[in-house]
């Protein structure tokens, strides 16, 4: 896998309602389309782990990020129980994060190193999040609405598939049908 740690700023801003509509392909005219969020201002942590608490945020172990407590947390507790991940403050992993909900704040000493298996862990669980968002709505935060961010969690898992033993085995039915949007 690539090392992509330059482009995690692009995943972790927010973006405003009208960028998840078009992420979604909803059209903001059409009254019949179901909204991505309620119609409400955005929500904000802060940007201090003593900002997020005072405003009621709780961290979220999916995206590695402090929101608000109505950003849908949909895939979170399923990453969580997959294994007991472990971060590090160096790639050769001699330094082991404690607890990484208090890793966060501004500046280069707040980036962290994972396994391959927790970050295409993690793109699984954020891809289903957008699936649930679509499929039923809620208030979604920024990286899990980047489009940029699912090309990316999509590609990793399509990169490291191709390396699977049955890639190109015949063992997978499917059906034709006539679809509707």
């Amino acid at each position: 896998m690539q090392n992509h740690q330059h482009d995690h700023n692009v995943y972790r801003d927010e973006i405003d309602a009208a960028d998840r509509n078009a992420v979604l392909g909803l059209d903001p005219n059409n009254p019949h389309q179901k909204a991505v969020s309620p119609p409400t201002e955005k929500q904000s942590c802060g940007a201090t782990v003593t900002e997020a608490l005072e405003r009621n945020c709780t961290f979220d172990p999916l995206t590695v990020q402090w929101l608000p407590q109505a950003c849908l947390r949909a895939g979170a507790d399923e990453f969580s129980e997959q294994e007991h991940w472990r971060y590090w403050t160096d790639q050769d992993g001699k330094h082991e994060i404690a607890d990484l909900s208090r890793h966060a704040g501004p500046g280069d000493e707040h980036w962290y190193w994972t396994t391959g298996r927790e970050h295409l862990t993690h793109c699984v669980y954020m891809l289903l999040r957008v699936a649930k968002v679509g499929q039923g709505g809620g208030r979604m935060d920024g990286m899990s609405g980047n489009y940029n961010h699912s090309v990316h969690c999509a590609m990793n898992l399509l990169e490291a598939a191709r390396s699977w033993d049955l890639f190109n085995v015949i063992q997978t039915q499917g059906q034709v049908r006539f679809g509707s949007c």
